[in-house]
């Protein structure tokens, strides 16, 4: 193998492989890699250039692919000269014809150029076929991107066309619900699409309250309209709890449901926040109902409701007190003292003031097997006394109608069946009962005798 020392480069060559290896940074540029490593049966052309006092002698080597130049310090000379002859001799080119010259022959030349002229025509030959690859990829990517298209535009037009009949379908299904005849509508095979479910359930609960209404079931009644409100609010929304009320009201207004009954008031419930703020503590908050709505034959909670019937009794309830309490502060003391030593005198003149209040507004409402109560505010309690006495007119009203035997049988049942610690809201439910005259004095001593027993 012969080793040639060169201008930042080294070249070897064992008679089938030339290679040149760069020593640093300069001579990997010049190669444009930090080696090469060029076979005997590439290489075309060999030109050989003999250093003077101020050049460098250089070894060309030519393949199809590019020119290779190796640079040699003259006094390397004679190892660069045997290096070019080795590679003239592997590469099948005649020593003598160029040993005179620094350059290949004539001969050398045209071979060179002939192959030169090869080599082209095969990189322009595969640069076509590259082209009309290239050519047949954009054509396919082209119709790939087209078909794409109009599948996507394909794909939009059923969207909006599937929207456009849903959007049909669920007005048609809003105008069914609110007329009633959303069971004629299905049953003739309209459409009902899936957000428009909830009206299906909802127009259920509401014929199954209209049926309880033809056979005067109140309680069944209200609790299929609180059934029908829940679900309109839980799966439908505000849309499917408005198109819910309004149509309450209408079948209200047609005699459908609520018949023969007229809303009279409504009572809320003071909140959380108000009770903690008034009584200083969230641990000291009461709940109860949130609402009650009175009619005149029934009253309706956010759960259902219960018929006022000659059992029917409500009153209204006010527990603790309000108290003001002052206590000396140490910061009035020392904001207010004019000397040292002073701050007794304004420190117990302008005192500190703190306000308890415990006290509770509660309205109940009872009757045979159920009692509802609602906390109310304290200083609103003027609504509720009104409702407790419409009710109790109502329910008076009622047991007018009855018998007396009837009544008081009815009531001595009650009153075994009830709550036995509320004793005080079935005595005074009997004195209702005396001054409306639905029983005798005797009948009411007769009940207050089993009262007090149980």
């Amino acid at each position: 193998m012969l080793e040639v020392k060169g201008y930042g480069m080294d070249a070897t060559f064992d008679g089938h492989m030339f290679v040149v290896t760069a020593r640093n940074k300069i001579a990997s540029g010049a190669l444009g890699a930090p080696e090469r490593r060029l076979p005997a049966q590439e290489i075309i052309a060999v030109s050989y250039k003999a250093p003077s006092m101020l050049i460098n002698g250089a070894l060309t080597v030519q393949t199809a692919t590019g020119i290779t130049q190796f640079h040699f310090l003259k006094k390397t000379v004679g190892d660069a000269r045997l290096l070019y002859e080795e590679i003239l001799r592997a590469t099948g080119v005649d020593v003598n014809l160029v040993a005179t010259g620094n350059h290949v022959t004539p001969q050398g030349l045209t071979d060179f150029v002939d192959n030169t002229k090869s080599a082209r025509e095969r990189a322009e030959v595969n640069q076509a076929e590259l082209r009309e690859v290239n050519a047949s990829r954009r054509t396919d990517r082209a119709q790939a991107v087209t078909e794409l298209k109009a599948q996507r535009s394909a794909v939009k037009e059923q969207k909006v066309a599937d929207k456009a009949t849903e959007d049909e379908a669920t007005k048609a299904v809003l105008e069914a619900f609110a007329t009633g005849s959303l069971v004629s509508y299905r049953e003739l095979g309209g459409l009902v699409p899936v957000k428009s479910a909830p009206y299906v359930r909802v127009d259920d609960r509401l014929r199954e309250a209209a049926e309880h209404a033809a056979e005067g079931r109140v309680e069944a009644e209200e609790r299929e309209i609180a059934l029908a409100l829940s679900i309109a609010k839980a799966e439908g929304g505000r849309p499917v709890r408005g198109a819910t009320e309004l149509r309450i009201r209408r079948e209200e207004g047609a005699g459908l449901l609520r018949v023969g009954s007229e809303q009279i008031g409504q009572i809320d419930a003071e909140d959380g926040f108000s009770q903690t703020a008034r009584k200083g503590s969230m641990f000291k908050v009461v709940s109860g109902e949130k609402w009650l709505i009175v009619r005149s034959d029934r009253v309706v909670t956010p759960n259902g409701g219960y018929p006022i019937d000659p059992y029917t009794s409500a009153q209204v309830y006010l527990d603790g007190q309000e108290l003001i309490t002052q206590r000396p502060t140490l910061t009035r003391m020392a904001l207010l003292s004019p000397l040292p030593g002073s701050a007794i005198i304004p420190g117990m003149a302008l005192q500190k003031k703190e306000k308890h209040d415990t006290r509770q507004g509660e309205f109940q409402v009872g009757g045979r097997g159920w009692a509802v109560r609602v906390m109310v505010h304290p200083d609103r309690l003027s609504v509720p006394r009104q409702m407790a006495e419409q009710i109790n007119r109502h329910a008076n009203a009622a047991a007018g109608a009855l018998p007396a035997a009837q009544l008081a049988e009815s009531a001595l049942r009650e009153v075994s069946a009830s709550d036995k610690t509320d004793v005080l809201a079935q005595l005074e439910r009997l004195n209702s009962l005396i001054a409306s005259g639905a029983i005798t004095q005797d009948e009411a001593n007769a009940l207050k005798l089993t009262i007090l027993r149980s």
